[in-house]
């Protein structure tokens, strides 16, 4: 054997071991794959989701709660996600006899997402077209996200109303100022679809700012495309972007 291919072969001789050897998955790993494939598994789920979230915004305390029908539907490897809820927020230093009431819906067609609220007699249109790697509805998706940004772990099972979930805490490596920004989630995802079931979201503090659950859901149901289709009110406002504060009408 010429020496110059001994010299290239003894180096990868000596390394087969570890490629055949390879580190078994750990509980995360496995746990994560099987969600992974339970979500591409689903073809469409609908239910009711019900949020609780802490807002504030230019120093007004705005704690908001909303529930109502979702929808979600993989359409020739389009993802399509619409809901509606209705709910209030409470605002005493707007209205101090009581709740605000307000509509939210979200759709998202596969290529572009649009958010409407519907409250202060003003109905706002926001239009935002995501980039692809913005988009983490689930599955392969939502654990890259997560792990660009956080320390993942795995926490023991739960279940939410009967279904069996693997349980995920996400901690947000560098936190930024914003204190309305979550920097710790728990996510309940259902072993059976991958749906986050519930969801909660903690600020520096340790306090709950995010709270989603998932309630009557069906799997697999006949959606027809139509539901996903947004079409923008006569009368509304309408602005680009992502900056959620836009959806709210307070004094600019």
């Amino acid at each position: 054997m010429p020496m110059k291919i001994l010299l290239v072969l003894l180096p990868i001789l000596f390394t087969l071991p570890a490629f055949a050897q390879a580190p078994a998955p750990t509980p995360l790993e496995i746990a994560e794959n099987r969600v992974i494939n339970a979500w591409e598994a689903l073809e469409s789920a609908q239910g009711v989701l019900n949020v609780a979230i802490q807002l504030e915004i230019e120093g007004i305390a705005l704690p908001v709660q909303g529930a109502g029908p979702f929808a979600y539907r993989n359409h020739r490897g389009k993802r399509l996600l619409r809901i509606d809820l209705d709910g209030n927020i409470s605002a005493p230093a707007i209205s101090p006899t009581g709740a605000l009431p307000v509509q939210f819906q979200g759709l998202f067609d596969g290529a572009v997402a649009h958010m409407m609220t519907n409250m202060l007699f003003q109905t706002t249109v926001m239009r935002h077209k995501p980039k692809d790697e913005d988009l983490a509805l689930g599955g392969d998706a939502l654990f890259k996200a997560l792990h660009e940004d956080c320390e993942v772990r795995l926490l023991p099972d739960r279940e939410v109303n009967g279904v069996p979930c693997y349980v995920f805490e996400a901690r947000v490596r560098e936190p930024g100022d914003d204190p309305l920004e979550p920097v710790k989630w728990t996510l309940c995802l259902a072993k059976d679809s991958g749906l986050p079931l519930r969801a909660q979201g903690f600020d520096h503090r340790g306090r709950e700012i995010f709270r989603a659950f998932m309630t009557d859901v069906s799997l697999n149901p006949l959606l027809s495309l139509s539901r996903f289709e947004f079409v923008i009110p006569p009368g509304a406002r309408v602005v680009e972007g992502d900056d959620f504060s836009q959806l709210i009408p307070l004094p600019r």
